[in-house]
């Protein structure tokens, strides 16, 4: 069971990570060596899991993310799911990894 769900884990994980480098290419945050790209960015992402596991599982995603577009990208997750939407529909993170209902609900808070 546990084989099935890594499997599972790593194959959302893929997922994230082709998802990310179409983002990356069609987005420009920031031009390395301004101010403005010396200000970490912030990866929020959905709580699933705990805030250490969701931190641990997708700091390379943000490591490469970080490496493509010249500036530090900080994982940020919050203790649960309201914590979390509430400030995703604040702006608080530059970079979001939410399902499709949260990225409706997201983007009508005009976040997106």
């Amino acid at each position: 069971m546990l084989l099935v769900e890594r499997e599972k884990l790593r194959a959302a994980l893929r997922s994230v990570v082709a998802a990310a480098r179409l983002l990356l290419c069609a987005l420009a945050i920031g031009v390395p060596g301004t101010a403005c790209a010396l200000e970490p960015l912030f990866f929020g992402v959905f709580p699933r899991w705990s805030p250490q596991a969701t931190v641990r599982d997708f700091t390379p995603l943000a490591r490469l993310m970080g490496k493509v577009l010249g500036r530090e990208v900080q994982v940020d997750t919050d203790k649960d799911f309201e914590s979390f939407m509430r400030r995703a529909k604040a702006g608080e993170f530059q970079l979001v990894h939410l399902n499709q209902l949260q990225y409706l609900q997201v983007s009508r808070a005009g976040r997106l």
